[in-house]
């Protein structure tokens, strides 16, 4: 194979142009340094991808630990904001979510992905603050759409940063993990709504909520621009090898590491699937129940008879109950055999539909048993 041909084999497409050699810009140099790397790897370790597999599995062990609790405590962020008790602070927020999601997406990929996920999360905690001084109607809805559009980038840009750095066979578990921080976000919100409604102050429990909350994440969001990658390529603290291992291993996926350019004839290829209509079919009869259910928690709970204290504390099981089915569901999904993924859908869903019913046509006074039933409805969140 030509070099031209282990290039293209590879997606990267940043490499500087050869015509320009001689007054390269500094990045174009980087370009370079980049295209050199990976190629450096298909020289290395060839067409099979043979790598030491004791090299690998430590690898493995340090990008999980890198990679994964970043991503995990973005979510947590997200979700943890995330506590709504009206429809304006709800169903409002998704308006900007559906405006700017692709919009979002396609300047990502012209963008160092670590970067810009850092600046959506620190506008969405900079919103969150924004949000305790707003004083009508109007302030506090702009301010939930906005926040809607810098949101929408999280679940795209935590799937790119997986399919980097893991093989598909390695992604459901790694994304588990840090799905799962979307529970301990429900628990982590119950306590800090606790705490925080505990607070005897000049402002209303809300408004310190967003502040401290808006604060921190915003942050989280400056810490990112540190401590995530940009591409194998930056990832600082790790050897030269290292990252030739990180981009060899990347093969098995054959999707290539950095692709910053859109490819037409796929997105054609994508709207003339049929599995892409049922995908988003999936999504949306999912996801219509759950919007309700997640979102309007709180609500739920007050109209079983609890105060504003324990409605929060009472919260907590839900995010406990999502970790626990999202670790069950991961763990059960890589010891079936392969292509099992719908089975394992279908089965989740079951408690779900139980828990949905049982919520429904239990006795108006039989507290605890519809207290129960709510975490399993919450549980189509998985």
């Amino acid at each position: 194979m030509s070099a031209m041909e282990k290039q293209e084999d590879l997606h990267f497409e940043e490499a500087a142009d050869p015509k320009r050699v001689g007054h390269a810009t500094p990045a174009d140099r980087i370009k370079q340094q980049h295209a050199d790397l990976y190629m450096e790897a298909l020289d290395k370790y060839g067409e099979d991808g043979s790598i030491d597999p004791v090299a690998e599995k430590a690898l493995k062990r340090r990008l999980d630990r890198r990679i994964l609790p970043l991503l995990g405590i973005c979510y947590f962020f997200y979700v943890s904001g995330h506590q709504h008790d009206s429809w304006l602070t709800a169903s409002i927020f998704y308006f900007g979510w559906l405006a700017w999601a692709i919009p979002s997406n396609l300047i990502m990929q012209r963008l160092p992905p670590a970067y810009y996920l850092g600046a959506n999360i620190f506008m969405w905690g900079a919103l969150l603050m924004c949000q305790a001084a707003s004083k009508n109607f109007a302030a506090i809805a702009a301010l939930r759409v906005l926040s809607g559009a810098f949101e929408a980038i999280a679940d795209p840009a935590f799937m790119l940063f997986t399919s980097m750095y893991y093989t598909r066979a390695e992604q459901p578990s790694r994304i588990s993990v840090w799905y799962a921080f979307n529970g301990i976000g429900v628990a982590g919100g119950g306590l800090i709504g606790y705490g925080i409604g505990s607070i005897k102050g000049a402002l209303q429990s809300w408004r310190y909520e967003f502040l401290i909350v808006g604060a921190f994440c915003a942050a989280w969001g400056i810490a990112l621009f540190f401590l995530l990658p940009n591409s194998p390529a930056t990832f600082r603290g790790f050897s030269h090898d290292e990252k030739l291992i990180m981009i060899a291993r990347m093969r098995k996926n054959q999707t290539g590491v950095e692709n910053r350019t859109i490819k037409w004839s796929q997105v054609k290829e994508t709207f003339l699937d049929y599995k892409t209509y049922m995908f988003c079919f999936l999504g949306l009869v999912g996801n219509i129940p759950n919007g309700g259910i997640s979102n309007f928690s709180t609500l739920v709970i007050k109209g079983l008879g609890f105060d504003n204290l324990h409605t929060a504390l009472l919260g907590i099981p839900q995010g406990v109950f999502v970790v626990i089915w999202i670790a069950a569901g991961a763990l059960i999904n890589e010891r079936l055999p392969a292509n099992s993924r719908t089975y394992v859908c279908a089965l989740f869903m079951l408690p779900t539909i139980a828990g949905a019913l049982g919520f429904l046509l239990a006795p108006t006074n039989a507290y605890i048993g519809r207290l129960i039933c709510l975490p399993h409805s919450f549980s189509r969140c998985l």
